[in-house]
């Protein structure tokens, strides 16, 4: 009974320090309510608006279609975009059809360069 006892109690132990070893190492995370909402945006059609990064910097959806007019995106852009203002970038959605693809451009507001971000699946039908 002695024995089972110590062992009982050693387990329990044991389970202790792996509680707060992995309270230590692996932290809950939690997101505040700005964030939350910066990850729940609605896209935008009107290009007035402004996306202003995490960094400070800033760009107009105007400037951003511009941009991403005169990169491989081309005219395949359409007029619904998202600002993220975690990553800096503006996200417009575009024309562009590929099978389990999402494709859209984005703009990132530090450097003014666009690229086709084809947000695949992973599945090919």
């Amino acid at each position: 009974m002695e024995r089972s006892l110590t062992v009982l109690g050693l387990i329990l132990a044991a389970v202790v320090i792996l509680a707060v070893l992995l309270n230590v190492f692996l932290p809950v995370q939690t997101v505040e309510p700005e964030q939350e909402e910066q990850q729940q945006q609605q896209p935008v059609e009107n290009d007035d608006t402004i996306c202003t990064a995490a960094t400070g910097e800033s760009m107009g959806l105007a400037q951003a279609k511009e941009i991403a007019l005169a990169s491989e995106c081309g005219d395949r852009i359409e007029d619904s975009a998202v600002c993220n203002s975690v990553t800096g970038t503006w996200w417009i959605d575009t024309s562009i059809s590929r099978p389990g693809c999402s494709p859209a451009c984005v703009v990132d507001i530090a450097t003014s360069e666009a690229e086709i971000n084809w947000r695949c699946t992973g599945l090919n039908p």
